[in-house]
């Protein structure tokens, strides 16, 4: 099998990633952590499905250039804080995944304008696709049509990447925006969470995962919008999110 080759693992012949195969399209991830022995499991996994990895403990700019790591990971799985989003922004367009706690509020975050988060611990398969999405998100931006779209004081422009509510900026994250532009050009349909996670992050959903229901509740939160009379994103249970066309 392409990209693969056999080995012995537990008297048994079983088939892994084949690294000198696949090198040519192999991610390259820095890690930003100050205890990166905590991500021993996530490190060693990743390293074994032919991603290169370097770590350091604080953000290195000339590290950062010189390497030219597809995805940064910071690491806030930790009660001390890494301050990343003036650094991760002096990276330039540098995609950023930052690792939380799964009982931390994302909200709560400054984050940079490319940034992803992902709750951990999660499934290690889980992070291997968000971060190759993430890889590929920076090459190949989903389709679009109209670029600005205007809805009861909101104004979005898919060209500048900006949303603004009655004249001032949301400073939405990247797939904050995202999820909102596809909610819009759905004109009103109701799209599911897998919809979503596969036109955004170009997976499919995973089963028990709070990614969709993290960044909805951020994007209500910036609009100031309510869950029970919602002017923006109305929730359809059992189903997924439908834009509110802002009535």
């Amino acid at each position: 099998m392409d990209g693969f080759k056999k080995t012995r693992s537990h008297e048994k012949d079983i088939l892994v990633p084949d690294c000198s195969v696949v090198s040519k399209t192999a991610l390259r991830i820095a890690i930003v952590s100050l205890f990166p022995e905590r991500l021993t499991d996530l490190i060693q996994y990743l390293s074994q499905n032919c991603v290169d990895i370097f770590i350091t403990h604080t953000v290195k700019l000339a590290v950062m250039r010189a390497m030219e790591p597809d995805v940064m990971i910071l690491d806030h799985t930790v009660a001390v804080p890494i301050s990343c989003k003036s650094n991760a922004d002096a990276v330039g367009n540098l995609t950023a995944a930052y690792l939380l706690p799964r009982q931390a509020d994302p909200n709560h975050l400054d984050l940079s304008a490319n940034a992803e988060v992902i709750m951990y611990p999660t499934d290690f398969p889980e992070v291997l696709y968000r971060l190759r999405v993430l890889e590929r998100r920076q090459r190949k931006p989903f389709q679009h049509l109209d670029n600005v779209q205007v809805y009861s004081g909101l104004v979005i422009d898919y060209n500048r990447k900006r949303a603004e509510l009655n004249g001032t900026s949301l400073g939405l994250t990247k797939s904050e925006f995202d999820i909102l532009w596809i909610l819009i050009q759905s004109n009103g349909r109701v799209l599911s969470r897998d919809e979503i996670m596969s036109t955004v992050w170009g997976e499919k959903y995973f089963p028990g995962s709070n990614t969709i229901d993290v960044h909805i509740k951020g994007l209500r939160r910036k609009l100031k919008d309510s869950i029970r009379n919602p002017k923006y994103i109305q929730t359809v249970r059992g189903i997924g999110y439908r834009f509110a066309s802002g009535t």
